[in-house]
């Protein structure tokens, strides 16, 4: 039986059965085992041949023992075991923590093999901030914590526990962070918390609240509750998004959700038309919409090329294309100049921003030598680039700056 989460399970549902007819209720005790109980049976389940039963097997039997299972599971987690998985590890882990938090903190810094221990951190720390979040600061800032990854991770486990024991205190101690990716992590981590307990209108509700004394602060709120409900309520997303991205702190809000939303497999048109929606009443709402418009598309040709050019081909086909298409000119130009720089060339001389034209056109013909020289140098003495973009286009020792072409620095 397969499962994410690992709970006490009603007895009807402890029959799963294991080989030929073998139940897993036997492992269960029937009254508090001895010291010895609990090893023995501690190690009939570790001993299940079949992954998922082991694991249901240790989420049933754990629950039940106490304090006296503590020295089996220590020689369990300290005795490496091939067949050990991370699930198994982790539920033999979080029994100790909850049974002696600092004790498996200490334990997962200077003990924990390799194969587990971004997981095993993320645990103790956990469960050690519920019941003392100094200690699990500490913990989070200890030289032990050798890697990027297990630092980030540790990091948004401390603000899980804590949030759980006290959401003013670390509301304070996240602030007190001051500006920077830490700050920004703690916020994130805290605000999926809040969504996952009390729900995204809350969240939301939490985050419109915050006051302007500290502009700095409440941006980093309202591009981590953006960043939070992308991952845990898309739709939430957009109604904030929709609601801010316009707004006094909404830089970057538009680009994260983009960002997001394309990442999770949404339908990549549906993502750029929602851009395209976005309001253009002044020049800073204009150059907004811009950016977000060729980040939208940029991003959906990174995963799926050939849907957001098929896209793309007929929207442009249409009799009369939508204004807003022209924003794209100069990147759907440079994403086919890989395949067709005489066509790519011919879009990048319809851009409409002087500067932006002369950079893509410089960038395509400097291409274009590459793979067709004499083309290249017929279309460069009739094009209306200037000396010095005609030498630039020349320079092919340069790096080319397209998607998809990745030629060699210094090769022509």
């Amino acid at each position: 039986m397969q499962r994410t989460t690992f709970s006490l399970l009603s007895a009807g549902l402890l029959l799963a059965l294991v080989g030929c007819g073998q139940s897993n209720s036997s492992l269960l005790p029937s009254a508090a085992p001895t010291a010895g109980e609990s090893a023995s049976k501690l190690e009939e389940a570790l001993r299940l041949p079949d992954p998922y039963a082991r694991a249901e097997a240790l989420g049933a039997l754990l629950p039940k023992l106490d304090a006296g299972a503590l020295p089996a599971v220590k020689e369990a987690l300290s005795n490496f075991r091939a067949e050990l998985g991370p699930p198994e590890f982790d539920l033999l882990l979080r029994f100790w923590a909850n049974q002696n938090p600092e004790e498996a903190m200490t334990w997962t810094l200077t003990r924990c093999p390799v194969l587990y221990r971004t997981n095993a951190a993320r645990t103790a720390i956990e469960i050690l901030a519920r019941s003392d979040p100094a200690k699990a600061v500490a913990a989070s800032q200890s030289s032990s914590i050798d890697s990027d990854e297990i630092s980030r991770v540790t990091q948004i486990a401390l603000v899980q526990g804590w949030f759980r024991r006290d959401r003013t205190e670390l509301l304070q101690y996240i602030k007190g962070l001051g500006t920077g990716v830490p700050r920004q992590r703690a916020l994130y981590a805290y605000l999926l918390s809040l969504t996952s307990a009390d729900g995204s209108e809350a969240a939301i509700h939490w985050a419109e609240s915050v006051p302007e004394d500290d502009k700095e602060y409440k941006q980093s709120v309202f591009q981590q509750m953006i960043a939070a409900l992308s991952w845990a309520d898309s739709p939430s997303a957009v109604r904030f998004c929709d609601a801010h991205c316009d707004g006094p702190y909404a830089g970057g809000l538009r680009e994260v959700l983009i960002r997001a939303r394309l990442n999770r497999g949404e339908n990549g048109a549906d993502v750029v038309e929602w851009v395209a929606r976005a309001p253009e009443e002044n020049d800073d709402q204009r150059a907004t919409k811009t950016h977000a418009v060729w980040v939208a598309f940029t991003t959906w040709a990174y995963w799926d090329y050939k849907a957001a050019l098929e896209w793309m081909e007929r929207k442009l086909a249409q009799p009369a294309p939508e204004p807003w298409l022209k924003q794209l000119h100069g990147e759907y130009a440079r994403q086919i100049a890989a395949d067709d720089p005489a066509r790519a060339i011919k879009l990048a001389e319809q851009i409409e921003d002087e500067k932006e034209r002369k950079q893509t056109l410089v960038r395509i013909a400097r291409y274009w030598r590459t793979v067709d020289e004499a083309a290249m140098e017929a279309w460069l003495a009739q094009s209306p680039l200037d000396e010095v973009g005609r030498e630039q286009a020349r320079n092919t020792r340069v790096p080319i700056y397209l998607p998809r072409v990745n030629l060699p620095h210094g090769k022509p």
